[in-house]
């Protein structure tokens, strides 16, 4: 069944601004990056396309919590970016 998300956020104001947006994922879900807005998310035989279209996307080490005091490694994708405001990114995940 293919699967499609489109995520829009919609950046107001005035000049030249950095930032930073985080996709967090379950536990057990292997993302990495294929290109500087690109990413593969993997569990199993299952595979998500995640694109951006500003910024460069990376993974960083991070932790789940499934109960209190409980904690275990995960991976997060951060995308950072600047652009001059009002700006748009758009956030593409898509079932291979």
């Amino acid at each position: 069944m293919p699967f499609s998300l489109l995520i829009i956020d919609t950046l107001s104001g005035s000049g030249s601004h950095s930032g930073e947006s985080y996709l967090h994922f379950a536990p057990g879900i292997s993302p990495e990056v294929t290109a500087s807005q690109k990413a593969i998310a993997r569990k199993g035989n299952t595979e998500y396309i995640v694109s951006v279209s500003t910024g460069e996307i990376s993974v960083l080490e991070t932790w789940h919590s499934r109960s209190y005091g409980v904690r275990e490694k995960n991976r997060t994708l951060k995308i950072a970016f600047a652009s001059l405001l009002p700006s748009e990114i758009r956030i593409q995940i898509e079932k291979k």
